[in-house]
């Protein structure tokens, strides 16, 4: 998506019945996390400055997965990506 198209943007992307976060760091070069709260298993929805924020009690990651505030306390799981000819391929 557009989000995407830019260096910082983010997008939560739905694969099956999977939900990633995708990060772009760097030109062609992605994040992936999962989009699972590590507090009570919500869908991680927000994104603002640079912060993934959880809706339902408000735990906050940066886009290496990191928890930035509680309540969760464990990391985002991270998936490795591959860009090529504009397709990214999220290995899980």
């Amino acid at each position: 998506g557009t989000a995407l198209a830019t260096v910082g943007g983010a997008a939560l992307v739905q694969a099956g019945s999977d939900s990633f976060l995708v990060t772009q760091t760097g030109q062609g070069s992605f994040n992936a996390l999962t989009a699972i709260c590590t507090h009570e298993q919500c869908i991680v929805t927000g994104f603002q400055s640079g912060v993934f924020v959880c809706p339902c009690h408000g735990s906050q990651y940066n886009t290496s997965g990191q928890v930035q505030q509680g309540p969760a306390t464990r990391a985002l799981q991270r998936f490795n990506t591959q860009f090529t000819n504009n397709v990214l391929t999220i290995s899980v």
